[in-house]
């Protein structure tokens, strides 16, 4: 971990960024909400404020080592697959090409849209397809793991997209 630089979207309380930094990593945050993007500075992290929905992380100017996302992307932000793929290649462009990368998506439908199960597993699919295209793997949680990685919400799918050496660590 010495000497890399990793990016966590949306940090929460930040647990993520304090293991990485103890072992020797510079940890940079993208968050929206401004009281959470407080407590990182509180805690001494770099902070970018700003919304993954919108901007992706086109806010980070530099190529990482390694990504982590728990919960903060939403397949279902986007209207058509287009969009939703240019939301990917965009997290993507951030890392480095031997970076690593540990994402696990908060797919929540929408209350507000009234979709079928099949527009459901479509925007399912395409997201999937995206990660996958680039070189991510695709790893479907059991309901046993999802709880101990703490992705157990009420979602469409319980997957993680893994890049790199952390694809084979889901266990």
């Amino acid at each position: 971990w010495n000497e890399t630089c990793v990016l966590d979207m949306g940090p929460g309380q930040y647990d993520f960024g304090v293991l990485a930094r103890e072992r020797g990593a510079t940890v940079l945050n993208v968050e929206r909400d401004p009281a959470v993007a407080e407590l990182g500075r509180y805690k001494g992290f770099d902070v970018i404020e700003g919304d993954l929905k919108h901007y992706g992380t086109a806010l980070v100017d530099q190529k990482l080592d390694g990504l982590f996302c728990k919960y903060s992307i939403n397949a279902f932000w986007f209207s058509d697959h287009e969009s939703l793929d240019a939301h990917v290649a965009a997290i993507d462009a951030t890392l480095a090409g031997d970076g690593w990368a540990w994402i696990a998506p908060w797919n929540g439908v929408p209350k507000t849209q009234d979709l079928t199960k099949r527009q459901i597993d479509a925007v399912i699919d395409q997201q999937r397809r995206s990660f996958e295209t680039r070189g991510y793997v695709a790893l479907d949680l059991t309901d046993e793991q999802s709880r101990c990685y703490g992705v157990h919400g009420a979602t469409a799918n319980r997957v993680v997209f893994a890049r790199g050496p952390v694809a084979t660590t889901v266990a």
